[in-house]
């Protein structure tokens, strides 16, 4: 009895102890979660405040900016805008200053009196037109026209260095300037022409006898040629104008006056040195876009600059770079085009005589009505030339490289063909010696002075040889 109560009491006592131990870890377990969801809770609550207070403070908040932040920020734009006004007064009243200046200075290079004024405000322009681009043109214009009427020796001279600088400044602007400003000239020189021939009795170019055009050369130093050419590229009504013109105001005049033909002779030569210095001045700019194009590019490239030329008197022009260029109606007589490079270039009705083109570059160049009366061609290149309607009378073609040359034999018959090359092309040189072999000098003497060239030479053997 005593066992079974002690067996009684044990299984009693396990079983209170299993519900004690349940107890307890039921407690143990639901007292962390209960604060775990208090935390949520306070996190959440949180949570929600701050986003309240946050979208109140976006609805709020720029107009509490600019209550509490308004008076620093607005004294900042305004110190700022009162600088940038300050900027664009002060910028203003230099430019006023500048503008006042400039315009000073042109009015002191107008002075007729004091040469002096004249050359130190050619140097003013000259300064202004360097620094500021818009008074280039205008500067650039007032030097250009006024050093060909310079008559003082010191103005003159102070006048062309300031153009010289403008010139070297932007050459390529300068070229047109210089290209109108040589029509002007041009035109004034043939009224020069008209008025002197006017004092002397002539009423037309027609009755121009040999001793006043004997005259003319001596006043202008061009020779009765160079003159004609002048008349011819202006407009026929703009000559027969003058002539009238002038035989009116003479006629008006009345009596014949020696003074008038001294006064008449006086302007033509001016007028003839102010149309000289101009052809020197594009010389000079045409001699600059090609030290330019060198330097910049260190090749042989043709310069972005096309040199175009109509009715334009520039007799004795020097250019070594007229790739691509177009020449029209113009007067080149003389002009110094040793090793130039016409390559493509276009000469339209456009006056060579005498120029000097020995070893120039005529590839693919295109003649049409060009005169190259008693032009020096030798050794010139006229590879892929092009010439029609031509006169090349009395032209040297020493050594002149005939290939892919389209030309008559015509424009041949007056030259000294068997001097030139046509070793590449044989055809030409059988038509030509077919037509006017009777104007082949002596061989041998030709021979021993060497001036036969040896593609002729060959070519006349072969047709000796097939005849036999």
């Amino acid at each position: 009895m005593r066992v079974m109560r002690l067996i009684q009491v044990t299984w009693t006592l396990c079983v209170v102890l299993n519900i004690w131990f349940g107890l307890v870890s039921g407690w143990a377990e639901q007292a962390p979660s209960v604060a775990d969801q208090l935390l949520k809770a306070q996190i959440e609550n949180q949570r929600a405040q701050a986003t309240y207070y946050h979208s109140l403070g976006d609805k709020r908040g720029l107009w509490r900016n600019l209550r509490e932040y308004g008076g620093p920020l607005g004294a900042a734009v305004a110190a700022v805008v009162a600088i940038i006004a300050l900027g664009l007064a002060y910028s203003a009243t230099l430019r006023n200053r500048a503008d006042t200046r400039f315009y000073e200075a042109l009015n002191l290079f107008s002075d007729a009196k004091n040469p002096g004024v004249r050359s130190g405000a050619a140097g003013l322009l000259e300064q202004m037109a360097s620094t500021g681009k818009r008074y280039y043109q205008t500067a650039f214009d007032q030097l250009a026209i006024g050093l060909p009427g310079e008559r003082d020796e010191f103005a003159r001279t102070a006048i062309g260095a300031a153009l010289e600088r403008l010139v070297a400044l932007d050459p390529a602007a300068a070229l047109p300037k210089l290209q109108s400003i040589n029509r002007s000239l041009g035109s004034a020189m043939a009224e020069s022409f008209c008025r002197t021939c006017a004092t002397r009795g002539i009423e037309s170019i027609e009755q121009v006898h040999d001793a006043i055009w004997q005259e003319v050369e001596e006043a202008t130093a061009y020779d009765r040629n160079a003159i004609t050419g002048l008349l011819q590229i202006l407009p026929r009504d703009t000559v027969i104008a003058g002539f009238t013109t002038a035989a009116r105001a003479r006629r008006l005049a009345g009596k014949k006056d020696l003074d008038d033909e001294f006064c008449t002779r006086a302007e033509l030569s001016e007028s003839a040195e102010r149309l000289r210095s101009n052809i020197n001045s594009i010389s000079e700019v045409l001699l600059l876009l090609e030290a330019n194009r060198t330097s910049r590019d260190g090749s042989s490239g043709r310069s972005k600059v096309v040199r175009l030329f109509s009715f334009a008197f520039l007799v004795g022009i020097k250019f070594s770079d007229l790739i691509d260029g177009k020449i029209r109606c113009s007067i080149l007589r003389e002009g110094k085009f040793t090793g130039a490079i016409l390559t493509r270039a276009v000469l339209i009705d456009t006056d060579l005589s005498s120029a000097d083109l020995g070893s120039a570059k005529l590839c693919q160049v295109k003649c049409s009505g060009t005169k190259l009366v008693g032009a020096n061609l030798r050794d010139a290149d006229l590879t892929g030339a092009e010439f029609k309607n031509c006169d090349l009378s009395d032209a040297d073609l020493t050594g002149a490289k005939f290939r892919k040359t389209s030309i008559a034999p015509a424009a041949l018959e007056h030259t000294e063909w068997w001097k030139a090359d046509f070793k590449y092309q044989q055809g030409l040189l059988r038509e030509v010696h077919a037509m006017y072999k009777e104007n082949l000098p002596d061989l041998t003497s030709l021979y021993v002075r060497g001036e036969i060239h040896q593609s002729v030479l060959d070519l006349i053997g072969k047709i000796t040889e097939e005849r036999l």
